[in-house]
């Protein structure tokens, strides 16, 4: 089984570069730097829709501020001179656990608005 925190770096990586894709890259196969706005465009576009998804961008989340809800608060700073993304990602998982996860895929299922009982 994988570690869930392993798997949030696999989807966002992997959403990232499906969105970056090879506009990042010179025809030396050398990487271009990834600026703050290449990574806030798209994690906006990779969550644009999800109502429980909010971007802070450089301004790291924390936890007091998505305790007691369904939220996942999602930020970044990228370091260009040493070539680094660090992302961090907050939840509360009493309710964004198994929980809230059971009701929202309920809801998702049977037809109902995705954040009915919570909000």
């Amino acid at each position: 089984m994988l570690n869930f925190a392993t798997e949030i770096a696999r989807e966002a990586g992997s959403l990232l570069v499906q969105r970056l894709g090879s506009a990042k890259i010179t025809n030396k196969g050398d990487i271009n730097l990834v600026t703050e706005a290449d990574i806030a465009d798209a994690y906006r576009r990779a969550y644009a829709g999800s109502p429980f998804v909010r971007l802070t961008g450089s301004e790291l989340p924390e936890i007091k501020h998505v305790a007691h809800t369904n939220f996942c608060d999602i930020g970044w700073r990228v370091n260009e001179s040493r070539r680094q993304l660090v992302v961090v990602a907050c939840i509360d998982n009493l309710v964004k656990g198994a929980a809230g996860q059971a009701v929202q895929n309920f809801n998702v299922a049977f037809g109902f608005d995705e954040a009915l009982g919570l909000n």
